[in-house]
């Protein structure tokens, strides 16, 4: 076969148009690091100038020419990346830019898969097996990340459940349940949900305080100053540390990088596209198995012409996408509505009644009438799912700041 000596097919100026794309504007630089990879760059130096961006938007670093250079460790190539964004035509072309750079990619790919396929063949490998290990790839071209068929069976989906889902907290939830956590003003709902984040971070059930497998989580913090925070964060992870090397010092699989705290003290309105950016930025970076997030009242406000249920659909659609896009378990800390003169508080989540329905597992916390350090677990909706074992009480604890206590015993982790 006569071989021609075309170059491998690139785009030099789609990829120095998506850098000065991802430089110039954060929403250009999610977008671009949701579709193409480092390795998609035909220009190595523009893999690492991608890598570089991508590493700052996950440390919330603002992304500019100056940090990027730093990020690189080369100052030389200031000038080169001025030049990218002095070029580029207009960041909201970000997708079509990266879609340009992933084609030619697949193109570059497809054609190693097939030339490899053929010189094997000449050296007389077994053409049908080629055609298998170059089958997949065939069957991606011309869609961004593609891949094949995903449809099961029902005895397929059981025997994969465990890879599709996994456990993040055994008997409370996997990589795909939505929890709601509801309790009146002052019940400690925030200390709740970082410490079930701390523990399971260092591999260790949040009430019955059992060994499980650690998790990576990220607290999104959307209420409380600093000090609220590392007051009770500090001595929890210290203690932690110190129970996890031991005497003998033999474990060391303490790790403080498994969980992140990201902080907005005002709140925020992820239905905006700058807020849902910052979000997803982190989320993005760090890659979490639960994200710890709330009060929901302070991530989206209802506008004065709508709905409670129109604003709170909207906020669903986005958690939604984000958590099947990256794969985590959320856990949401929400306000009780307000009760009735005259009758017992219920505590069912308030504004729109979308809350009440959304999550697989809804959390009520009632104060005991006479211990202050107990909360009553009940249930604002019911369980949707089988097999899920939250205590039926939850006490405050010196060491472990929360211990669980079950009618039926304490569950297996």
């Amino acid at each position: 076969m006569e071989q021609d000596n075309k170059p491998a097919p690139y785009d030099m100026v789609a990829e120095e148009s998506l850098l000065g794309a991802m430089i110039l504007s954060p929403e250009a630089a999610l977008i671009g690091i949701d579709v193409v990879r480092a390795e998609d760059f035909y220009r190595p130096l523009h893999g690492q100038i991608f890598s570089a961006i991508a590493n700052l938007m996950g440390e919330g670093v603002v992304v500019d020419t100056t940090t990027v250079s730093a990020k690189l460790n080369n100052s030389e190539v200031v000038p080169m990346l001025m030049a990218m964004v002095l070029n580029t035509p207009s960041s909201a072309g970000a997708f079509n830019y990266a879609s340009i750079i992933y084609k030619h990619s697949v193109a570059r790919k497809l054609m190693r898969e097939l030339g490899g396929a053929v010189d094997n063949i000449r050296n007389g490998e077994d053409p049908y097996e080629q055609a298998k290990k170059v089958e997949k790839t065939v069957n991606g071209v011309g869609n961004i990340h593609a891949g094949g068929p995903e449809a099961m069976t029902v005895y397929e989906l059981a025997a994969n459940s465990e890879a599709i889902a996994p456990v993040v907290i055994p008997g409370m939830m996997h990589s795909d349940y939505r929890t709601i956590v509801v309790a009146e003003e002052g019940a400690g709902k925030s200390l709740l949900l970082r410490t079930i984040g701390m523990s399971a971070s260092q591999g260790y059930h949040p009430f019955s305080h059992q060994r499980i497998k650690p998790v990576r989580v990220l607290i999104i913090d959307l209420e409380n100053p600093t000090q609220a925070i590392t007051q009770t964060a500090i001595p929890f992870m210290d203690m932690l540390k110190t129970r996890e090397f031991g005497i003998d010092n033999e474990k060391k699989t303490f790790d403080p990088e498994r969980i992140k705290f990201f902080r907005r003290p005002g709140g925020i309105e992820i239905r905006n596209l700058s807020d849902r950016a910052e979000i997803q930025r982190e989320i993005a970076a760090f890659r979490p198995e639960l994200v710890c997030i709330g009060p929901i009242y302070k991530m989206y406000r209802r506008g004065a012409s709508e709905s409670y249920e129109d604003s709170a659909d909207e906020a669903m659609a986005i958690l939604d996408t984000l958590r099947t896009k990256y794969g985590f378990a959320l856990i949401m800390e929400h306000h009780a509505a307000k009760g009735k003169s005259g009758e017992k508080r219920e505590l069912s989540p308030m504004g729109s009644q979308r809350w009440m329905a959304w999550p697989e597992i809804g959390i009520s916390l009632y104060k005991d009438d006479r211990d202050p350090t107990m909360l009553h677990v009940k249930r604002f909706r019911g369980d949707r799912l089988s097999g899920v074992s939250w205590p039926d009480r939850i006490m405050r604890d010196r060491t472990w700041l929360v211990e669980g206590s079950w009618d039926g015993g304490v569950p297996t982790a």
